[in-house]
């Protein structure tokens, strides 16, 4: 394929990179189709990227694994972002103690246990919502964190469900409110920035690392937004993920017969081994066949590390027990998606790559990042491309995905934003949205 220093979507140039189109919409140049979502965010979502981690002001140790709300006051009076260190699996913290904190804006809690640390804003906690689920007063309210290590028996069940990957780490996480009598509600972080970084034994090849989330109902592991970062010898994994859970760092080493010597091979292997993208069987990924509109929302739902969602009437032509029915419904709920003004989806329709994009474009802007181009800067992102004025209701979306470097031309002066997109391209350009929002490195 064509394309100018490496650039093309149909993997040209000499760097051998090439990207996959765009982002989907829900509709095409033939059917307006609504561009927005459908609505509320999933819980237990990723979070969002690029919030600085705090420089806690103060650093309070949590002794007996409870801190009481007069210091938490205290500290939070006089500085925006608070540590708290503590020993052993368990954290007691006093919801009275963070109340007022949580109503400054970019106040942060950070709480370090012997294996890693939580960082949260803490208006996150939603504190006046938790104590109503409760019948409590915020008062009457603590704030429980656990942190425990795997065991033996917990790392083998994790290696079995990722196919005998390595398990380098792994953590039970959970963060729930409680009242004086005893009564407990997990606390659902919704899409806001937490991280928890945990500090791995041993080294690994981030190319082939990842974090994941293993639910021991299904037996089976999830990708989790991960970056590594390597320093003094000590591998610490950051996880950006907002749900209680089974976590783990695993490392795969996955490739494909078909895409040896593939331009893009290392796109596609890197994010194999991320399980964001699955071969059609044990040796084969077939990158060059198209790629349907279910089978890129269903990509687009594992990239972000959203949990499926029950689907309930969404679409008239998902069938509740279709395979990609929980994906779409995730990206759905949220608002990657919206769908045609039939009601329909059309999930085996081959999807276009100005679909593409502006499914992607909606991807930035659920991950926190800025996606509105003027009027100007959008002809001025399209002008070099001979086709550029033919685009229709996406033109914004595919002026953006070309802006953040999602999406390139075919060739140098041609788009064709409404032919088909590839499985290879799809990969290749899911892995620039990765990049693009923090989510791998």
């Amino acid at each position: 394929g064509g394309g100018n220093n490496g650039g093309g979507d149909n993997g040209g140039g000499n760097n051998g990179e090439g990207n996959n189109g765009g982002g989907s919409s829900d509709s095409d140049s033939s059917s307006t189709g609504s561009t927005g979502g459908t609505g509320g965010k999933p819980t237990d979502g990723v979070g969002k990227p690029n919030v600085p981690a705090a420089k806690p002001g103060a650093v309070l140790e949590a002794t007996g694994g409870k801190l009481d709300a007069d210091t938490l006051k205290e500290a939070f009076r006089a500085n925006s972002g608070v540590e708290v260190k503590f020993t052993g699996e368990k954290l007691e913290l006093a919801a009275a103690g963070l109340s007022d904190a949580s109503r400054k804006n970019g106040a942060t809690l950070a709480v370090t246990g012997d294996s890693g640390r939580y960082t949260l804003p803490l208006d996150a906690l939603k504190l006046e919502a938790l104590a109503r689920q409760l019948g409590s007063a915020v008062s009457d309210m603590s704030i429980r964190f656990a942190i425990k290590k795997l065991s033996g028996s917990e790392r083998n069940e994790i290696k079995l469900a990722a196919n005998g990957a390595s398990v380098a780490d792994g953590v039970h996480l959970s963060v729930e409110a409680a009242n004086k009598e005893g009564r407990t509600v997990p606390v659902s972080f919704g899409s806001a920035p937490i991280t928890y970084q945990l500090l791995l034994g041993q080294a690994v090849d981030r190319s082939k690392a990842t974090g994941v989330l293993y639910d021991p109902a299904t037996k089976r592991v999830r990708f989790v937004p991960t970056l590594f970062d390597t320093r003094n010898g000590q591998t610490a994994a950051t996880l950006k993920r907002s749900g209680n859970g089974t976590f783990a760092i695993i490392e795969m080493n996955k490739s494909f017969a078909d895409m040896a010597n593939h331009w893009a091979q290392a796109d596609v292997e890197l994010l194999a081994n991320k399980l964001v993208v699955e071969g059609v069987s044990d040796n084969r990924f077939e990158g060059d066949r198209p790629i349907t509109r279910s089978e890129f929302a269903a990509l687009l739902v594992r990239a972000l590390g959203l949990s499926p969602v029950t689907a309930q009437g969404g679409f008239n032509d998902v069938a509740p027990g279709a395979w990609y029915a929980e994906d779409v419904a995730a990206a759905a709920a949220a608002g990657l998606i919206s769908g045609y003004e039939d009601g329909s989806f059309r999930p085996d329709r081959q999807i276009k790559r100005e679909e593409q994009a502006a499914m992607l474009i909606r991807a930035m802007s659920y991950a926190g990042l800025e996606t509105q181009l003027s009027q100007a800067k959008q002809s001025e992102v399209l002008a070099p491309f001979k086709d550029g004025g033919r685009l229709g209701w996406a033109k914004a979306e595919v002026a953006a995905a070309i802006h953040a470097g999602l999406m390139n031309g075919m060739t140098a002066e041609t788009l064709e934003a409404d032919g088909i997109a590839t499985r290879a391209q799809s990969v290749v350009m899911l892995k620039r949205f990765l990049s693009k929002a923090n989510y791998i490195n």
